[in-house]
């Protein structure tokens, strides 16, 4: 129980809250692959599996995702202005 809760810890203490969102999506794709799984058609399946997991997922990461695209860009910048800079 206590390396659990150890194991919990360490991921939220770092900054980046990526890992946890990554383990509840990847739960989620299973659960919506079995659902998927258990219907009567392969056309029901793909539609189970597009309208329950993938396009959510994607809106959900897109909306999420927007502070890390804005520093990854801002680093892109200064490393670009960074590189302009004639040696010494």
């Amino acid at each position: 129980m206590f390396i659990g809760a150890f194991h919990l810890e360490l991921i939220f203490v770092t900054e980046d809250l990526l890992k946890p969102m990554l383990i509840v999506a990847l739960a989620w794709i299973y659960v919506v692959l079995l659902m998927a799984l258990t219907e009567p058609t392969f056309v029901a399946g793909m539609m189970t599996f597009l309208f329950y997991c993938a396009l959510p997922l994607g809106i959900l990461f897109y909306l999420t995702g927007g502070k890390r695209r804005k520093r990854r860009r801002a680093e892109a910048a200064a490393r670009a202005a960074r590189d302009k800079e004639p040696p010494a």
